[in-house]
């Protein structure tokens, strides 16, 4: 589950990316992002992914990197701000 604090630490229908979104975000960036918006924890989205939840993490980080944010709820605003999400 994301901390309630945000941090960035090292099936299911989702929008289909726009080109800004391809520019900024990974595919998986993107896809992590959508799943965390839509209210999914952590370990939800690792195991719909098929990954381990420190692998999660990795990839929020790298979102959040690539959007210039220091949190996960940050990444997420801006990211549906830019109608990336």
């Amino acid at each position: 589950m994301i901390s309630r604090s945000g941090a960035c630490a090292p099936s299911v229908p989702l929008t289909p990316p726009t080109l800004s979104a391809v520019a900024l975000l990974s595919g998986r960036e993107l896809l992590v992002l959508q799943l965390l918006a839509r209210g999914y924890a952590r370990e939800q989205v690792a195991a719909l992914l098929a990954i381990a939840a420190p692998e999660v993490e990795e990839v929020e980080h790298s979102a959040c990197v690539a959007l210039g944010v220091a949190t996960v709820e940050e990444a997420i605003e801006l990211a549906r701000r830019r109608v990336i999400l």
